[in-house]
């Protein structure tokens, strides 16, 4: 039995190293600057596959977000949208990229799709 033990920690193991190294690294922060900070760079979960960043302009006030999402289906590579929402009229334009390269998420990509 405890042969048994040891080659499932083993497989446990070799899974979370290969998933370790699969995982997308992305700058994380909220109220962020405009240009990302290397020390917000950091591994994403595993099942995160894309890197985002979001831009909210309110007046004067421009506001970053970065981190860690799924790749949305209606987004091919770095793509980026203008995001509308019908239902509130808050006065703020949101805008949002995805990407899937390590880092991707650093600066803001020209817009390319309304939603």
């Amino acid at each position: 039995m405890p042969d048994k033990m040891n080659k499932l920690l083993l497989l446990a193991l070799f899974v979370a190293t290969v998933a370790s190294t699969n995982a997308i690294k992305c700058y994380q922060c909220t109220d962020c600057a405009a240009e990302a900070n290397e020390d917000d760079l950091s591994d994403c979960a595993s099942y995160l596959t894309a890197c985002y960043i979001t831009e909210e302009v309110n007046g004067d006030t421009t506001t970053y977000h970065r981190g860690c999402s799924f790749a949305p289906a209606n987004l091919e590579g770095d793509d980026c949208e203008k995001i509308v929402n019908p239902f509130v009229n808050d006065g703020i334009d949101h805008l949002r990229c995805h990407c899937d390269e390590d880092a991707c998420n650093d600066k803001m990509k020209e817009i390319t799709t309304t939603v």
